[in-house]
Order: structure tokens, then sequence, then C-alpha cells
């Protein structure tokens, strides 16, 4: 083992030592320790207790954030930007500062395969191509609708893509342009002079080279916090966006920070909806939520509705009116149901996401006439879903509980006790091209 993973593994019992400290009214954590680990990695003298980010690898901070682990003051230690960083929604060109933005965030996308591809090589080349990376699918489609580009199919991204393997299949393409900026020449009164200053203002700070629009200090956009790059999934934020790490170091009453400095892959429906809220709301409606009809009055005094701004915004929360999608109700999670794939992509630039997202209600529940047989769309295999007999059962991804996986074939059956004739009489012959969400 090199002295560099030896101190990791030595930094990495010493924060969780620190983390196990019975309290005896003092905060131990902050405390200066003698330790000669200390002359060796100076973070832990000012990020004491800290939590490891990486459980299980032997990760030193500079592995991942760079900077000088030598130093013992914080201009030294520290990466500083060597240009203004403006600090709002804006998606910074590709190889804006790479050094400070690695330091910032070493999931940010324009360094990631520098940092997370060391081991997740597969992971990130992946997420480069995918809808979550390239937005391609929202800007083909306002491209086309405002008579910019002649064909539906998309050829513009956040940044240029290519899909080097080769492997093309009819679905995908194999190239994207970046978005170009704004048009200077055209009649000022047209909305199509304009509309690529729209992408590159709104569409594209939803996806993840960008934080969004809640970013480090923008208070009122609660629900709405979240990282950058890996982190907006990987990296739990608090609705409010406040910190409550063990870093004796870190900033906890201004929002825009992570909850906890530690990964997770037990993504909560929490962190998808910090963007799936707006556009086709799929995030409002999965909870049971809508948008206010226009000039619709809400608040804590207006029943039906949310009692509290959530993303800036009043939503209407009525069970009779808007009731939440069975799966939440039930106690699931959006990457239960979705797969790796449909998150982070499977190699492919994928030009609309109904290509991308492999997951179907069949994938689970069968057809009318056949049980499931455990795969996706794509053919692949779901590794959460298992059989027993006759029954299935989806484990969360979240929460480890078992669901139990009603098959469409069982309650058509009328010899079977699952048998329901009011979905017979709705599940018939014209209906069998008919997609579940309609």
């Amino acid at each position: 083992m090199s002295n560099r993973r030896r101190l990791a593994a030595g930094l990495t019992g010493l924060v969780t030592a620190l983390c196990v400290v019975p309290d005896t009214g003092r905060n131990v954590a902050a405390e200066p320790m003698e330790s000669p680990l200390f002359s060796a990695n100076s973070c832990l003298e000012c990020h004491l207790g800290i939590e490891d980010i990486h459980p299980g690898f032997e990760l030193t901070c500079v592995d991942c954030h760079g900077g000088d682990e030598t130093q013992t003051t914080k201009a030294e230690a520290h990466v500083l930007p060597v240009r203004a960083v403006p600090n709002d929604e804006r998606v910074l060109p590709q190889g804006y500062d790479l050094p400070y933005q690695r330091f910032k965030n070493p999931s940010n996308l324009r360094v990631a395969m520098q940092v997370c591809g060391n081991c997740h090589e597969e992971a990130v080349t992946n997420m480069l191509k995918s809808p979550h990376g390239t937005t391609a699918g929202h800007l083909g489609d306002g491209f086309y609708e405002n008579g910019l580009v002649r064909s539906k199919r998309p050829v513009y991204s956040i940044f240029p893509v290519v899909d080097e393997d080769g492997d093309v299949p009819p679905q995908a393409i194999g190239r994207t342009s970046q978005v170009p900026g704004f048009r200077t020449s055209g009649p000022k009164d047209q909305i199509e002079t304009h509309y690529s200053d729209l992408a590159r203002k709104a569409c594209m700070n939803c996806h993840l080279y960008s934080e969004g629009r809640a970013v480090d200090g923008r208070l009122g956009l609660d629900g709405d916090y979240r990282g950058e790059g890996c982190a907006a999934c990987h990296v739990a934020y608090a609705e409010d966006g406040r910190s409550m790490s063990g870093d004796a170091a870190a900033v906890r009453q201004e929002p825009g920070h992570p909850l906890k400095h530690r990964f997770t892959s037990k993504i909560s429906t929490n962190t998808c909806v910090s963007c799936h809220y707006g556009d086709a709301s799929i995030g409002l409606h999965f909870r049971g939520m809508a948008q206010l009809v226009p000039g619709m009055p809400a608040g804590p005094q207006v029943e039906g509705t949310t009692d509290r701004l959530l993303n800036g915004a009043f939503y209407i929360r009525d069970d009779n009116l808007t009731p939440p999608d069975i799966h939440h109700e039930r106690g699931m999670h959006c990457i239960d149901c979705h797969t790796l794939a449909d998150a982070m992509g499977d190699g492919n630039i994928y030009p609309q996401m109904d290509f991308a997202v492999e997951i179907e209600c069949t994938s689970c529940h069968g057809t009318f006439d056949q049980v499931s047989d455990l795969t996706t769309s794509h053919g692949r295999r779901i590794r959460n879903l298992d059989r027993v007999g006759d029954r299935f059962y989806l484990t969360s991804k979240v929460t480890g509980a078992k669901h139990r996986v009603t098959q469409v074939a069982h309650i058509l059956d009328p010899q079977r006790p699952e048998y329901n004739a009011m979905a017979a009489g709705a599940m018939d012959d014209k209906h069998t091209r008919l997609e579940g969400y309609t």
C-alpha cells in the first residue's frame, strides 16, 4: 500500500473515531488533536469531523479535490480561482478554470472523467452521452418548433458529444454540436431570433452542467438545492439547502450546501424532484401535487393547496383532485423502478427521452397475456425484481422493503384470486397499445 493510501486509511479511521466520541458537553470534533497525521495532511486541522465521502475506498482529500495537503494556510492549501466565477445559474464554458471547478466539486462533469472516471470510467462516459448530460431532446424540440432547424432529429446538446464506439442503434444519433449562442441578426419582433438565448439561459441549467437556479446563498428556493454533475444525484441536500455535516468548517446558515459530505447510491424521491417538477411535472404528479391555475389563491390558509413554498411556489394538494401515484403512496422511490441506464445512460446518444428510458409498466407488471419476464424494454435484467413461484416482488433500492408486484394477466384471469372485474372490463383488445400513463 502506498504512503498516501496508508495515510487515507488512517484519516478514515480517525474521522470515524471522532464521529463516535461520547457527548461530554464539549465540541470535541472542533478541538485540535495531537497527531503525526496532521504534519502530513493539514486538511483535517480545519475540516475535523467531516464525513468520509466514499466509505470503503481509501481516498485522500487531494485525490478528489486537488490542492496541497502539506500546506497549513487556507490560501496555500486550497485551489483558488484564477478569474471571477459568477454565482448564478449560467452554464460555464466547458474549459472554465478546471482546477478550481475540480476543487469546488470533483464530480463536475467537466472534470469527472479525471476524478470519478478513475474507477467509474464507463459510468462517466455513459453519463456524458445521456439525456441528463446532453439535454439534446429538449433542445431539439425547441429549435424545431421555433423554425430554426428543419429536422425533428436533434443536432444540439449543451456541449459537443460524439459516440466514438461506432455502435449506434437506429433510435440513437452519432454526434451532437454545441447549442449556438445568441443570434445578433434577425427580426427583433420574432421569437425565433431570441429562442437560442432562452435555451442557453433556461433549458440547460436544469441539467448536470449546472446547479440550477438554487446556487450557494440564494434564498427562497426550498426544494431546488442540489449539486452539479455526479453530485446532483449522489450527494443529498436538505430541502432548505442547509448543511448538517460534522465538518467543523461547514457553512451552516447559508443555503446551497450538501446535507453531509457523503455519497449515496440510495437516491430518494426528494433528490429527483429537485429537478423534475417543471415541464411535464412528473415529480409533482407522482407526489399528488399540481401547478396552480393562474390567479388561484393558495397557501397555508387555503384548503387543498400546499402550506409552504416549494420551488418558489405553492401547489394544489388535494387527494380527491390530485391523488398521489400509487407507487409513491406505497412508499416507493423513483429509482425503485427506473434503472441505471434510465438515469445514467447506456452509452448511446438518444435524441428523445422515450428512446432512452427502458423501464415500462409491462417490464414489472407484464402484459394482458403474459407475466413479466423480469427484463426491461431493452432486454436488460431488472436486478431488483424477482419471481418466487407465481408471485413477483420488487425490492426497494432505497429502503430495502419488498413490494408485491401485481401481474396484469393475473387480475384479468377469472380463475385467480387477484381477478378484478372492473379492470377486466377496461383492459380489452381496444386498449392493448395504450400506454399506462395515458
